[in-house]
């Protein structure tokens, strides 16, 4: 029997919240709830572009006060990590890191609190009551939405007890339900757009980011179409999304649309972005001189070009000459790897997706007597330069890539 029906369709308000969450209005949101609705339409329709889920303690680390990204912080643990928090014993507390994070939140935000009855003791005496103090007793305002509000005795006794903990900063708001919530505030928000102080020549939309712009003098011509007919299909068909069983030229077109990998101007032309060349680009160094990587060994340089998906391929096969297993004899033989495969994959996935390709500066993987170093450029969040590098030791431990203990690094972001 399955947990939790992950078939369910977003509601209008979900869909009204992904939306806000892509204009920046809604930077983060705290959950109590294990669904992945929100997720994974956010996911389906790119709304936003990227959406850090917070759902494990490994996770906390990517927790920001001002993110760049969405956030989505699941209070009480993942189902899929088999992480959640649902019985009477688990709700009495959370996680004393998480709260920490979130503090710093709460005292600097208002708190907006929409179809949660307030019966868990976690939430409402351990995050809320118990640390009403520290966040200087919700300053910024904490706003209650209850569904149809007549008189307080309507709301559970441990939201009372916490309004009388915080005094006026506390407000009840009567609401029609979540999905009517959202959908006045659209409105709200549409109709208030024109009157709404903006500096001259801006939009409603955040501005791409560098992968997300349209590559210069890139067509679709420079594309491996089939590639990406049959890359784009696989995805799909993993996340579940509907597509064609036959996908014509024009349905791959859409694809690329969909998931930001081209662009289409004012004038119907569609290019390529900056993501879509370097994964599909037939010679990506072509417009991107820096997009190549240097694979040292013994003192000899080899480049590698072609697009992310050659370059991956031809590392992968030239990791694994060096990476040849033995067998370890025992009551049952087993192979054994020098490096486990697992450990140089996502390390060289992450040294290739998380480099600066506007530096001319390559990634270099050096393959030395007693490790293997990989280093990538980056750009930090202040503009600057700086570099990714990690040092991976025969034997490393692959759990929790890149930040298990078997693997050394520095400045990884």
């Amino acid at each position: 029997m399955n947990a939790l029906d992950t078939r369910v369709p977003a509601s209008s308000g979900y869909q009204r919240m992904a939306e806000f969450m892509f204009r920046r209005i809604v930077r983060t949101i705290l959950t109590t709830n294990f669904d992945t609705v929100l997720p994974d339409y956010c996911r389906t329709n790119r709304r936003p572009h990227k959406l850090q889920v917070i759902q494990t303690p490994s996770d906390y680390m990517n927790l920001r006060t001002d993110p760049r990204d969405a956030q989505y912080v699941l209070l009480h643990g993942s189902v899929e990590h088999y992480s959640d928090q649902n019985d009477t014993d688990e709700v009495q507390a959370l996680d004393s890191n998480l709260i920490e994070r979130l503090l710093p939140f709460l005292r600097d935000h208002p708190l907006i609190v929409v179809g949660y009855r307030g019966a868990e003791p976690s939430i409402m005496q351990h995050l809320l009551m118990e640390h009403a103090a520290r966040v200087e007793f919700f300053r910024m305002g904490v706003y209650w939405c209850a569904v149809d509000y007549k008189t307080a005795e309507s709301l559970h006794p441990l939201v009372r007890s916490f309004a009388t903990v915080i005094g006026t900063n506390f407000q009840v708001v009567s609401i029609p339900g979540f999905d009517g919530l959202l959908e006045r505030l659209w409105a709200l928000s549409e109709s208030t757009a024109l009157a709404m102080a903006r500096p001259a020549g801006t939009d409603d939309t955040p501005s791409a980011s560098f992968d997300m712009q349209a590559q210069e003098r890139a067509t679709l011509a420079t594309l491996d179409l089939s590639s990406a007919r049959s890359r784009l299909l696989t995805y799909c068909a993993a996340f579940d999304m509907a597509v064609p069983s036959q996908a014509t030229d024009q349905d791959v077109r859409d694809l690329l649309l969909r998931f930001d990998l081209a662009v289409q101007s004012s004038s119907d032309v569609i290019s390529p972005t900056r993501a879509g060349y370097l994964l599909f680009g037939k010679r990506p160094q072509e417009l991107i001189p820096g997009a190549v990587v240097h694979l040292k060994v013994n003192g000899e340089t080899r480049s590698l070009d072609g697009n992310l998906w050659n370059q991956l391929d031809a590392i992968s096969d030239a990791l694994a000459e060096f990476n040849r297993p033995f067998r370890l004899k025992g009551e049952i033989s087993e192979p054994v790897y020098p490096y486990p495969p697992l450990a140089l994959k996502e390390t060289v996935v992450n040294a290739l997706v998380h480099r600066d390709y506007s530096s001319q500066v390559p990634v270099i993987i050096d393959i030395l007597p007693d490790r293997i170093e990989i280093t990538n450029p980056r750009r930090t969040g202040s503009g600057g330069a700086s570099t990714d590098r990690w040092n991976i030791p025969p034997g490393s431990n692959c759990a929790g890539l890149p930040w298990d203990k078997g693997v050394s690094q520095s400045g990884y972001r």
